[in-house]
């Protein structure tokens, strides 16, 4: 099911085989800005729907990327990536941060079969959920952001 066919949220659920999958479809813009060019830093803000968790279904201290391809199935069980938990103490910037960099850096110059995705999955011994918003979520505290520094090196300027 797509995040549009569910209000813009995305879900995932341990031990029931419920994931998200994300995918970073205007990558490819950033090749426009030069031929030298690459990924300084990466990261991606995954930020819960507040109103989906709360003292009785807390938050998972963290969730796992796993590295995908078009068919769905994880490439390798090793290419993970580990997304921690982050809060202020007013619980209104509340976050999982995800070192993306690399996987940013290698999937930019994919093309059709080779493009791959993340699939987002909790711990199968854990009962928690986890409700992210997309990009387009109506509550703008709870969308999806991913902050890229790249770096374009153009002689002729």
């Amino acid at each position: 099911v797509t995040s549009e066919q569910s209000q813009n949220a995305s879900y995932a659920q341990g031990l029931s085989g419920v994931y998200s999958r994300i995918e970073f479809p205007y990558l490819t813009n950033l090749q426009q800005k030069g031929k030298l060019s690459g990924i300084m830093n990466a990261e991606l803000k995954l930020y819960p729907v507040r109103t989906a968790y709360d003292d009785c279904t807390p938050l998972p201290p963290y969730v796992t990327l796993y590295v995908s391809d078009e068919e769905n199935p994880v490439i390798a069980e090793g290419e993970r990536l580990r997304g921690m938990l982050r809060r202020d103490i007013y619980n209104r910037n509340t976050y999982y941060a995800v070192d993306v960099a690399d996987f940013i850096a290698e999937d930019l110059n994919a093309i059709g079969v080779f493009k791959r995705n993340l699939q987002l999955v909790l711990s199968d011994t854990s009962l928690c959920r986890l409700v992210l918003g997309d990009y387009r979520h109506p509550l703008e505290e709870s969308r999806v952001k991913l902050d890229v520094q790249y770096m374009v090196y153009d002689p002729q300027e």
